[in-house]
Order: structure tokens, then C-alpha cells, then sequence
């Protein structure tokens, strides 16, 4: 039916996290989260900050 109209299905691999960066990341956030035990806006500005970037560790 498809082809009758001109399409083409296509099929596509199983979907794995593990291949999708964005995925390590959250985890990544997670982890962050439950040490810290802060909120979700802590968290964000903590990521979005240059601590997060050179390692430094922000004590609050």
C-alpha cells in the first residue's frame, strides 16, 4: 500500500540509550542530584557553571 503511493518504509535499528550521548549526561545529572540532594534549579545552575566544568566542587 505503500509503495502504491510512491513511499518507501524503511526499517530502522532498535533504539539503545547507550549509544545516545544525551542519555549519559542525565545520568550523569542524576547522580549529581541525589549526592548533592538538591533542587532541580541548583542543579541546572551547577551544570550551567564553570565548576562543573573544571572539576571544582561547589560546597553550599
Amino acid at each position: 500500500m505503500l509503495e502504491d503511493a510512491g513511499h518507501t518504509f524503511l526499517y530502522f535499528p532498535p533504539y539503545s540509550p547507550d549509544l545516545n550521548p544525551i542519555e549519559k549526561k542525565w545520568a550523569q545529572a542524576k547522580h549529581i542530584r541525589r549526592t548533592l540532594t538538591c533542587s532541580i534549579d541548583l542543579l541546572f545552575q551547577f551544570l550551567i557553571s564553570e565548576s562543573f566544568y573544571t572539576g571544582v566542587v561547589i560546597v553550599i
